[in-house]
């Protein structure tokens, strides 16, 4: 039977716990200078192999989705390709299902986009969830910009970017409505996926230059 170590050390705002056990070393880094290190599990072997990332239009998903995917050099899925013909016309439910299904059973792959009714679907299959936790604000601003400098430009092929009210209303109302979904589905983690929460741009640039450190 295995048996476990705990010790605790605290230097200079900096608290490391130390899990040994038998076969497996892991370490839970908790710094109270950046919310975006808190609750990250690493380790020597930490693999990220099947990421999703998810948050609110504008928070950047589709952003930092690409540099992961040229970083780590894995497929990159967006979900409005599957989801959306062009015209912005809807795929059916059962279509759209099944082709996510596909790409969700490959070895590895990154997804960016939210589609809350298949998000556990997809946790199910994942080994990484990124949540752009953003103020509302900052997606308001963001989805106005990228409108006005590339409105021209396609979200989904055949789809160009738009911004109406029910989109905006979206927006305003994620943080009240999907982002509950998303916490109950985070509280239900038993340790097995890892959860990476960023509250804003500054924390996303400090995770890429100091916290994404995994080997494939």
């Amino acid at each position: 039977m295995g048996f476990g170590f705990y010790a605790v050390y605290d230097y200079k705002n900096r608290m490391i716990l130390w899990i040994i056990r038998k076969h497996i070393d892991f370490r839970l880094l908790i710094d109270s200078e950046s919310d975006c290190m808190k609750r990250k599990w690493s380790s020597a072997e930490l693999v990220m192999k099947r990421i999703l990332v998810i948050g609110c239009s504008g928070s950047g998903k589709s952003t930092l989705s690409r540099e992961l995917s040229r970083r780590l050099n894995l497929p990159l899925i967006h979900l409005d390709n599957l989801f959306w013909k062009p015209g912005w016309v809807a795929r059916e439910k059962a279509d759209f299902k099944r082709l996510l299904k596909v790409e969700l059973k490959k070895d590895s792959w990154i997804i960016d986009g939210n589609f809350a009714r298949t998000m556990a679907l997809r946790v199910h299959y994942a080994d990484t969830v990124i949540f752009l936790d953003f103020n509302r604000w900052i997606c308001f601003w963001r989805v106005t910009k990228r409108w006005l400098l590339h409105g021209g430009e396609m979200q989904a092929v055949g789809c160009p970017q738009k911004v109406d009210f029910p989109f905006l209303q979206y927006i305003w109302k994620y943080r009240k409505k999907e982002r509950l979904e998303v916490l109950n589905i985070m509280g239900k983690n038993n340790g097995d996926l890892q959860w990476i929460t960023l509250t804003n741009p500054s924390e996303v640039k400090q995770w890429l230059r100091n916290g994404l450190q995994t080997r494939r």
